[in-house]
């Protein structure tokens, strides 16, 4: 039933096909597969009316060559058909594919379905384009099985004409040739299993030669001479890869021999047994022709072809999307299709009211209901120790993820019942794993809002962030590819590309953004530019409310307010000045670092360079 069920699924998939060339299509294929009857028919007339010429009886041999020729024909302009309309549906059947895995990852408001391990894998297939011999697309597999099913009416059209005269020889025939062919495909389909098994040596394999060939680890691969280490494990990974496969294949050519002898003596019988009727008088010649003619050409129809590859091939990517929809149903609503929108010139009060909330799969409370309230304007810095939820708090305010218990309020409505696409428009967010696309300098920047940014918004968010004079001097300056592995392309250090993630979300404050929230905003800058930087920040940010998460306490201290997260839940919240007068756990977290600083700008003194305290403020 399995079986049948994804032949359905592959079958439908010709809804992406224009009605007019589904039905072309269908009769080209329909027309091709019934050559070998009309084929067998026209040369058994043929050779018939030649031998009645040679008799000097009546006959028609002009007329005759004509069909004959007409058939032909038609059939070199049916097989030249085939490619154009292959093309045709292969690229409407892919392209549908293609933005049906693009609704489904985006579709839903979060980000939970992208982050579960099976719906990954199942992702990364049905989006993957082929990668060797046994894969194909969807739209391969769904033009290859129509060829397989249409080819049944050549194989049925052929066997009616050698029926008609023998009807025991004709299902004898049919038997031998789906003997022949059931064995031949499960040979077949048994190596390409083998294959696939092995495909995580390939990727392990892969992984072996890329520490060979790129950049970054081939530095540290010739530092620590792994190179001949490297090379043995790429060796014993491609051996356990093409190993069973070979063996595989060559115990399956020693099988074939075999089926191919029984389609060689089934096709012999066949011969013999209609050749006999011919030597006793009892079939004219010309449909002793036809008959074999027919004979010859349903042989290949039965055999192993590169169409049955593609199905095999091209099938599992289906699957996978039918899996991922049928675990997460996409949404309606087009991908990317804005909502309602929130128009507001002044930013709202944002509230965490009970929170709690845990990854999927895992029973700890990330949050625990926690209680937090972000208001209109002011810098928010949240601080705690590694794993206290930060990082998570920023996820479910941006909508990345529902809480499980409690809601997230907008001027006192939730968010989901307000809108997530409208609400995003009002969020700026700078994540710790920022993007460094690949793009060119300008095209960075201007992603905080492709669509409503201009040059001079794009510029004005570059100085505010300290990189337009960096831009200015690139070698193609605002037009430069970002990216080493482009052409005429520069990557960038760590600074500077914090310095371009910051530039993007002050954009986006710039285009109508009315909080801003950097998370770990100054992670990659030396200690001689953080604090410039978060004063250029605060600045550049000026009457939005910006929400600051960072581990480095004295980044904060000049907040409006601090809140310390613990366990989930907030701990301390106050002013720099009176948490340090609560002599909490933020003063102990605070004086730590301070200490640890000290001993740091002590060595860093002692070899006169410049020296910064606990405020920023260089000594």
């Amino acid at each position: 039933m399995a079986k049948w069920r994804e032949q359905a699924l592959l079958a439908s998939r010709w809804q992406a096909v224009p009605v007019w060339a589904r039905w072309v299509c269908a009769a080209m294929l329909v027309l091709r597969s019934a050559m070998t009857a009309g084929t067998a028919l026209v040369t058994g007339a043929l050779v018939g009316q030649v031998v009645q010429a040679a008799m000097k009886r009546p006959a028609d041999v002009t007329g005759a060559v004509t069909v004959y020729v007409t058939v032909l024909v038609l059939g070199q302009v049916l097989n030249l058909a085939d490619e154009p309309l292959r093309y045709l549906v292969v690229r409407a059947v892919d392209g549908a594919h293609r933005r049906a895995v693009s609704r489904w990852a985006g579709a839903p408001d979060g980000v939970a379905h992208l982050e579960d391990a099976a719906r990954q894998d199942d992702l990364l297939l049905a989006a993957s384009d082929p990668d060797n011999w046994t894969e194909g697309t969807v739209g391969q597999a769904t033009w290859a099985q129509s060829v397989l099913l249409t080819r049944w009416v050549g194989g049925l059209s052929g066997l009616a004409v050698i029926g008609r005269d023998d009807p025991l020889v004709c299902v004898l025939l049919l038997a031998g040739l789906l003997v022949f062919r059931k064995g031949q495909r499960g040979g077949f389909l048994g190596v390409l299993r083998v294959w696939a098994a092995q495909m995580v040596h390939r990727r392990r394999a892969d992984y072996w030669t890329s520490l060979l060939t790129t950049p970054q680890p081939a530095k540290e691969v010739r530092i620590f001479g792994l190179g001949g280490w490297v090379g043995e494990r790429h060796a014993e990974e491609a051996e356990a890869h093409l190993g069973p496969s070979r063996r595989a294949k060559m115990a399956d050519m020693r099988r074939q021999v075999i089926w191919w002898a029984i389609g060689t003596a089934v096709l012999t019988a066949v011969g013999y047994a209609v050749g006999l009727r011919a030597l006793d008088g009892r079939m004219p010649i010309g449909r002793l022709s036809a008959d074999l003619t027919a004979v010859v050409l349903l042989f290949p129809l039965f055999a192993v072809s590169d169409m049955m590859v593609a199905v095999e091939g091209g099938l599992p990517r289906l699957l996978a999307l039918d899996r991922l929809r049928r675990a997460v149903p996409a949404s309606a609503k087009p991908w990317g299709a804005a909502g309602p929108g929130l128009v507001r010139a002044a930013p709202p009060v944002v509230r965490f009211e009970g929170v709690s909330f845990a990854y999927p799969g895992s029973t700890r409370q990330v949050l625990d209901g926690i209680d937090l309230e972000i208001r209109p304007g002011e810098v928010l810095a949240v601080v705690g120790l590694n794993g206290a939820g930060k990082s998570t708090l920023i996820k479910v305010l941006s909508a990345m993820y529902p809480p499980d218990g409690g809601r997230v309020t907008i001027d006192g409505t939730d968010l989901y019942e307000l809108g997530v696409d409208g609400w995003r428009a009002q969020l700026s967010v700078v994540f710790q794993d920022f993007i460094r696309y690949e793009l060119s300098a300008h095209d960075n920047i201007a992603a905080g809002n492709a669509r409503h940014a201009s040059p001079q918004d794009v510029a004005l968010a570059a100085q505010q962030a300290g990189v337009h004079e960096l831009i200015k001097a690139l070698p193609a300056g605002w037009e430069t590819p970002l990216s080493a592995g482009v052409r005429d392309g520069v990557d960038l250090s760590g600074g500077q590309w914090q310095r371009i993630a910051l530039a993007r979300a002050l954009l986006a404050v710039r285009t109508g953004a009315r909080v801003l929230v950097l998370d770990e905003p100054t992670a990659h800058l030396d200690v001689h530019t953080e604090f410039e930087v978060f004063h250029q920040l605060i600045e550049a940010a000026r009457g939005v409310s910006v929400v600051l998460i960072s581990h480095r306490l004295s980044t904060v201290r000049e907040a409006d307010r601090i809140v310390l997260i613990e366990g989930g839940k907030v701990l301390e919240a106050g002013s720099h000045q009176e948490l340090i007068a609560a002599d909490g756990e933020y003063a102990r977290l605070f004086r730590l670092q301070a200490e640890q600083f000290e001993d740091t700008a002590g060595e860093a003194g002692n070899r006169g360079e410049d020296v910064f305290d606990e405020a920023g403020a260089r000594r």
